[in-house]
């Protein structure tokens, strides 16, 4: 079944969890997934796309180790 999906990407866990929970009542309509870097949302990404879900929102730090 294809799933509707938020990505948060943020390496600071206390705001990725913030952000988490400020989005927490979308999670009956959206599967929320969070990341701590930039690798490991493109390993997920591949994962949904493979699994036929559909990336609808990426949530992003602007400034993140390494790729900026």
């Amino acid at each position: 079944m294809e799933k509707i999906v938020i990505v948060l990407i943020e390496d600071q866990r206390e705001v990725l969890e913030a952000i988490a929970k400020d989005l927490a009542p979308l999670e009956d309509a959206f599967m929320i997934e969070e990341c701590d870097s930039a690798d490991e949302a493109g390993e997920l990404m591949e994962n949904l796309d493979s699994e036929g879900d559909y990336v609808a929102l990426i949530i992003s730090d602007h400034i993140m180790p390494g790729k900026t």
